[in-house]
């Protein structure tokens, strides 16, 4: 199973990581993807997550989605459209506060963008070793735009420089992590979500 990340802590309700999530697994479907996934979509905020899950958006918000998608993946609804179950299913929403919360482990992709640019040098020199930490061995990172990984370039390799995709290297030394060290660990899609304390995280389902 793929395990994708998207995290958007610090923004408001109509936060773009939910939204992101709820996309990528609208194209996981439409391409036929065989390979299971999940999407972990997190938030400081529980607007943001109570958003996310409910997957409706208004009209105008889809406006720019074929005919052929809406008809596809989404049902009409009497104040815009809401995303069918399959899509849903795929995703995980919780709350999380990616500097100070407990990271995740064994994910194959992080997509956090547009984050870091509202952060201190010092926080985002923190947070980078902590994403290298999250992701498996072959796992991405996706930045925004104006966000790099800094002077962190012995933990990614550079893919693309236009999308800001980062390769995780394997460090040669161990890398230290200035934050809780409460690993949560993705898990099947039966199964609650959980930390290693056996606690499920605030604003799963």
């Amino acid at each position: 199973m793929g395990h994708a990340y998207s995290s958007n802590a610090l923004r408001d309700a109509q936060s773009s990581a939910l939204e992101r999530s709820l996309w990528s697994a609208l194209r996981a479907l439409e391409t036929g993807n065989i390979i299971p996934v999940r999407i972990f979509g997190t938030d400081i905020s529980d607007t943001a997550i109570g958003a996310g899950r409910a997957g409706r958006y208004s009209t105008a918000e889809v406006s720019g989605v074929s005919s052929e998608r809406l008809g596809r993946f989404f049902f009409k609804t009497e104040d815009g459209y809401m995303v069918q179950k399959p899509i849903r299913d795929m995703c995980v929403f919780a709350q999380q506060n990616v500097i100070g919360d407990s990271p995740f482990s064994r994910l194959d992709l992080i997509s956090c963008r547009n984050l870091m640019i509202y952060l201190s040098p010092r926080l985002q020199r923190k947070l980078i070793p902590v994403f290298h930490y999250s992701l498996v061995r072959t796992g991405y990172l996706f930045l925004g735009s104006s966000e790099s990984i800094g002077a962190h370039a012995e933990l990614f390799r550079l893919v693309d420089r236009r999308f800001r995709i980062y390769s995780r290297k394997s460090s040669p030394r161990r890398t230290n992590l200035d934050f809780p060290v409460n690993i949560r660990r993705p898990v099947r899609p039966s199964k609650p979500l959980t930390t290693s304390h056996g606690r499920r995280p605030r604003g799963t389902f």
